[in-house]
């Protein structure tokens, strides 16, 4: 009994079984030759799902506990759908994630920027034009060497600061666009959002190119470039122009739902054989329209003889299918109409794959293009410098100019390959020297860290530090260039911060190591001081300075305060030890003379007798 009870009890839990399939329920719905893609989704408790024919939505139909219901009705059609679409739109995550982003890409610069202010003097005085920059430049003696007597380094200098401000004004501008981003779900604010990124797009590309940071021809190679990471701004782009999309499509909802409810109304109304092959014809009249303006569009950009025959024999079959329904020869028709929709979907398939080829060749140029000018401002050896320049030429040979032959595709794929490998190489290669370079500079800096902290007695825990330098090197040694400069940038930041608090340790203690000498001399002299009655008692300012001197590294501030309290203390010892042995004196004279004036006046009361 108990047996029974737990079974029943487990089939309650199990969903409902549909009467039939969906298959089945969209069977009378279907022309011959025909396949479906279905989506399903859930709103408001309520399962929906979604029919496509052909990659276009023809049916909607509502799955309930045990049947499926196809729903016709153009307003309840519209309404579910465009439930569908707001669920679908986060305007929140996107504007939250895409303003993280454009922080993220801003704070990617700060590390070289404050570097290069500093190299030039900027950090400290104001470059406002030629002269004020002038004067700034030369504060810093390699900088008043390699730029100060050049104007255009000058003006460069006075450019990329100016540049560095409208960024600055700029960034603020951007997060408020952001911040705007959805309203009232007008695509127009996503517009002026991208088009504020841009602008700052364009500013950063403006600063990178300067000729501070320009180690090619006409360049000074003076500054470390700010590394803006643009693949933040890529994918805050990719973010705004999804939702900017999702937007955009909502009043076509409209548009999607009327169709629906025509398409439902057509295959509802279907009867018998030739009213089902009328429509298959109908179709396949649309279909084959829209083919041929496919295949057209795509033959602009890719000459592909395959392409052209599968669409002569779609053609072909299509006349075939529509001289069958003419004839009411529908056991034919039926036939044509699997082979017409198979045909298709095998055009279909090879635009895609087209496009997809052509677009990647077009990438991998623009990317070889990219990285073959980054390399203009690398310090490149004349070997180096001779290859990148024969990469450009080879590059430049490259005709994409369409359409491309079909067959020629791969091989300009793989060149094309090759040379954006080749210049990943180099820029690896150049970049990690740099790095090594710089890890040899952190390393340096780093050991005198070490030698101030040991000999200020501080014991500071250097774990993070060295951590960080450890892993860079692990990276730099795995190519990893980009990742080991942001652990060497860390490793830096930490030794910035710490550099000013040893050094300001190291001048309290060396003032507070004087005030002890000092001290110790004076206790010296009061010890050495010698008085006929009374000697300076400098016990207190022994003791004091041995407190001082205790505290010298811990607290040199009031090491420095005991120091002079006992330095104190001993001339005042010296002082009292002198006033006490006058007294003294005075006291002992005074007695001696009482003594003789006693002894006197004895020997005259004596003499009388």
């Amino acid at each position: 009994m108990r047996l029974s009870i737990l079974v029943l009890a487990l089939l309650c839990l199990l969903p409902v079984a549909h009467a039939v399939s969906l298959s089945e329920f969209l069977k009378p719905y279907l022309l011959p030759g025909e396949s479906f893609k279905s989506e399903t989704f859930q709103l408001s408790n309520r399962s929906f799902i979604l029919v496509k024919i052909f990659g276009q939505p023809h049916l909607l139909v509502e799955a309930k506990a045990e049947e499926f219901e196809l729903i016709s009705d153009e307003p309840a059609i519209y309404g579910i759908l465009w439930e569908r679409a707001l669920s679908r739109i986060d305007i929140e995550a996107t504007k939250n994630s895409s303003s993280a982003l454009i922080i993220k890409f801003n704070s990617t610069r700060q590390v070289n920027e404050d570097e290069c202010r500093r190299l030039t003097g900027t950090d400290r005085f104001p470059c406002v034009d030629k002269d004020s920059c002038i004067v700034a430049c030369r504060s810093v003696p390699s900088c008043g060497t390699a730029l100060s007597y050049d104007i255009n380094a000058i003006r460069a200098l006075q450019n990329w600061l100016d540049t560095t401000t409208l960024l600055d004004l700029q960034l603020p501008i951007v997060l408020a666009a952001h911040a705007s981003v959805g309203d009232n779900y007008e695509a127009s604010y996503i517009d002026n959002a991208l088009a504020e990124e841009n602008y700052l797009r364009g500013l950063s590309l403006n600063i990178s190119t300067n000729p501070i940071f320009h180690c090619g021809v006409g360049g000074a190679c003076y500054c470390p470039r700010p590394n803006f990471n643009l693949t933040y701004l890529d994918s805050s782009k990719k973010l705004l122009t999804a939702l900017r999309d999702e937007i955009l499509g909502l009043p076509l909802i409209q548009n999607t739902s009327e169709y629906m409810a025509i398409k439902t109304a057509e295959r509802s109304g279907l009867k018998d054989e030739g009213a089902r092959y009328g429509l298959v014809l109908q179709e396949s009249e649309t279909r084959i329209s829209n083919v041929r303006n496919a295949v057209t569009a795509s033959l602009l950009f890719v000459n592909d003889p395959v392409l052209k025959t599968h669409f002569n024999e779609a053609q072909s079959i299509y006349l075939s299918l529509r001289n069958s329904i003419e004839r009411k020869e529908f056991s034919g028709a039926g036939t044509y109409a699997n082979l017409f929709n198979q045909k298709l979907e095998v055009i279909s398939a090879r635009i895609d794959e087209n496009e997809k080829a052509y677009a990647q060749i077009v990438e991998l140029k623009e990317n070889a293009t990219g990285l073959l000018d980054s390399l203009d401002s690398l310090p490149l050896d004349n070997s180096l410098i001779e290859e990148v320049d024969s990469l450009r030429s080879q590059l430049d040979s490259i005709d994409l100019r369409p359409p491309l032959k079909k067959e020629l595709m791969p091989g300009l794929r793989t060149e094309l390959s090759g040379i954006v490998a080749r210049a990943n190489e180099i820029h690896v290669s150049v970049e990690g020297q740099r790095l090594a370079g710089l890890l040899s500079r952190t390393t340096a800096r780093f050991n005198n860290l070490t030698v101030l902290d040991k000999a200020y007695a501080q014991g500071t825990n250097f774990t993070n530090i060295s951590s960080a330098m450890l892993v860079a090197d692990v990276l730099l040694q795995a190519d990893d260039v980009q990742g080991a400069e942001v652990m060497l940038k860390q490793a830096n930041a930490q030794m910035d911060a710490l550099f000013p608090q040893l050094m300001k340790l190291g001048r309290e203690i060396d003032a507070a190591k004087a005030e002890i000498s000092s001290a110790e001399l004076a206790i010296r002299r009061a010890s050495d001081t010698h008085f006929i009655l009374v000697q300076p008692d400098t016990a207190a300012a022994t003791a004091k300075l041995q407190n001082a001197t205790a505290m010298l590294y811990k607290d040199p501030s009031n090491a420095t305060a005991l120091a002079q309290e006992a330095e104190g203390m001993a001339n005042d010892a010296v002082s009292g030890a002198a006033a006490k042995d006058q007294l003294f004196l005075i006291f002992g004279v005074v007695v001696g003379l009482a003594a003789i004036v006693g002894i006197l006046y004895w020997l005259y009361r004596r003499e009388e007798e």
